[in-house]
């Protein structure tokens, strides 16, 4: 007798496959179709919560709880565990997904009804997946004492929270994807005021996801950096990219045809995006490895893209559409697209070559973090800058020049502190002008304040002090290697280290050895500093783990090399103004926020 879960992925498969013969077969006008996005949205919404208090209750037999829990993981990781595999998460995206298109039938007019089928194509694909080749709900032909595990590089705040946003990202923007083709199709260019909350929601939570991604890798992974330009990390910040183009480009009169095409990229790359980390073909620590489903998201992402250009292709030159001559603004805005195209062509250029030579010659080779950095520091310093320029230009030229001009002393003021601090690389220099250029221009053009202003204040000037944090914490770092024994002291850089005891610890699961270090600062300041090295049994896995000292104005990143029972050898990294990179990315998420709760397209 099949199992009542999985009964409810053949229910949520049929009703959405049902959904669509109906709504293309009969024009989408019919009533019970929207009863059947229901009967989807409750058969995910209850497997979900089936697989929860599988996961809480640790039943074994259920194959995906045995290989991601085991009875001494905490309550947190238990649930966060629902999107660590492959199965589990693919289920969140489809459940977030048939929320988002029950919300955008609200309105039940054509447009909701035409967009309703794009939006869904997606979810017969993955619930297609869940039904098939990812059931989450297989059982073992027997029940194990105890299951695998979470991976130890998981168990951490961040990584609980990442996934779930950028599903929910995700999710988000395949809305004005279906909105956008039900636009094209109808004729009808109010879609894009009716995607707008959706894009910047989709853009908050992508926001969200990468952040807590790069402070993931900053805390956990030890090697000292937030963004390593792994092709998983690229295919999260692709989509992120062209959502920016789309929320600008929609902002420019007579884009239209622009903004279908930016809607259809916008989804492609979340297609792609999927491919790249669960096809297995790229070796990262963020992939699920399976070929066959991979192929099967490749082919699904081609079928989409074709059909999405045809209907462009088709309905494109006989949208309404009125032609408008292009303002100064206008023209800013989308020289910043252009410089953002650049900017996501050649991160899919470096993120593909490798699946393209390991396709054509069965090899697998890897693209340098430097070549995306020697083209991203520039290009992202150009559109910062950009953002200065755009907001000078909605003004009578005397007081644009007046305006660009203190803007520009602004810019060369902040060079000052920045050079006296010690900093004279030149594009650290570079990002201090950008930042001062930028914030001064914001804030003398914002105009009468009021709370939306100061949404926009906080995610424009939040890139900003974000670009200052990558440019500086990425040039400036300084790395040491130091050699400590209990009770001496050894200085580095002004900055005084002292090893106080070693303690280990062993359990069950794991035996930790933790070296305790006073590091004093040069003002006197001290901080003690706990990095340890950890052996997983399970796992069979060595993790070191770092503990950081953030003085705002640098990180002391502190991780051991090897360590005795009364020595270790520890690496310190200098980084400086790392700090900017948290605080922009509080900003943005902060003024996004403000905006989207005073948008006037919410319903």
């Amino acid at each position: 007798m099949m199992n009542p879960d999985m009964l409810l992925l053949y229910l949520a498969f049929t009703s959405i496959l049902l959904f669509l013969v109906l709504s293309l077969g009969f024009g989408g006008r019919l009533r019970i179709g929207v009863y059947l996005l229901l009967i989807h949205m409750a058969s995910l919404t209850l497997s979900v919560i089936a697989m929860l208090y599988y996961l809480i209750t640790r039943s074994f037999h259920v194959a995906y709880v045995a290989s991601y829990t085991d009875r001494n993981l905490p309550l947190m990781y238990v649930v966060s565990a629902l999107w660590a595999g492959s199965e589990g998460s693919l289920l969140l995206w489809s459940w977030i997904q048939s929320v988002f298109i029950v919300l955008m039938l609200k309105r039940r007019d054509s447009i909701a009804l035409i967009g309703s089928v794009a939006a869904s194509s997606i979810n017969l694909f993955l619930t297609a997946l869940l039904a098939t080749v990812l059931n989450p709900f297989v059982r073992l032909s027997f029940t194990p004492q105890d299951g695998l595990g979470l991976n130890p590089l998981l168990q951490n705040p961040y990584m609980a929270i990442h996934p779930p946003m950028v599903f929910l990202g995700y999710a988000s923007l395949s809305i004005p994807y279906g909105l956008a083709m039900a636009g094209l199709v109808a004729g009808d260019d109010g879609w894009i005021t009716r995607s707008y909350v959706w894009i910047l929601l989709g853009w908050i939570f992508l926001t969200l996801g990468i952040a807590s991604g790069a402070a993931w890798s900053y805390i956990v992974l030890g090697w000292g950096g937030y963004w390593a330009w792994d092709p998983v990390e690229n295919s999260s910040l692709i989509p992120w990219i062209f959502s920016t183009m789309l929320l600008h480009s929609i902002k420019v009169r007579g884009g239209r045809t622009q903004n279908t095409l930016l809607a259809i990229l916008t989804f492609t790359s979340i297609v792609l995006a999927s491919f790249i980390t669960r096809s297995g073909i790229v070796e990262s620590v963020h992939a699920f490895a399976s070929m066959n489903v991979g192929i099967a998201i490749l082919w699904f992402m081609i079928a989409m893209l074709t059909a999405s250009l045809i209907l462009l292709l088709k309905y494109g030159k006989t949208s309404n559409t009125t032609r408008h001559p292009l303002s100064i603004r206008d023209f800013m805005v989308l020289a910043s697209i252009t410089v953002f195209t650049v900017i996501a062509v050649t991160i899919l250029w470096g993120t593909l070559y490798p699946l393209i030579i390991y396709f054509t010659y069965g090899l697998r080779i890897g693209v340098s973090r430097e070549f995306f950095e020697n083209i991203f520091k520039p290009l992202f310093t150009s559109i910062v800058l950009l953002v200065g320029l755009c907001v000078s230009t909605g003004w009578m030229q005397s007081v644009k020049r007046m305006r660009i001009f203190i803007s520009t002393l602004c810019g060369l003021a902040s060079l000052i502190p920045t050079y006296i601090a010690g900093y004279s690389e030149s594009a650290v220099l570079a990002g201090a002008f950008t930042l001062g250029f930028t914030a001064s221009s914001l804030i003398i053009n914002a105009g009468k304040p009021t709370i939306r202003r100061l949404g926009f204040l906080l995610i424009h000037i939040g890139i900003a002090l974000i670009l200052l944090g990558y440019l500086t914490s990425s040039s400036c770092e300084q790395i040491e290697v130091i050699n400590l024994k209990i009770g001496e002291a050894s200085t580095s850089h002004s900055y005084t280290y002292i090893l106080k005891n070693i303690d280990k610890t062993v359990t069950d699961s794991k035996a930790e050895y933790k070296a305790l270090i006073t590091v004093t600062a040069p003002n006197n300041a001290s901080k003690l500093l706990e990095p340890s090295i950890q052996y997983h049994h399970k796992f069979n896995t060595i993790l070191s783990t770092i503990d950081v000292w953030s003085m705002g104005w640098i990180d002391i990143y502190v991780s051991l090399h090897s360590i005795t029972e009364n020595s270790a050898k520890i690496v310190v990294r200098y980084i400086p103004l790392v700090s900017l990179i948290w605080i922009g990315c509080v900003a943005m998420i902060c003024g996004s926020i403000i905006i989207i709760t005073k948008s006037k397209q919410i319903r």
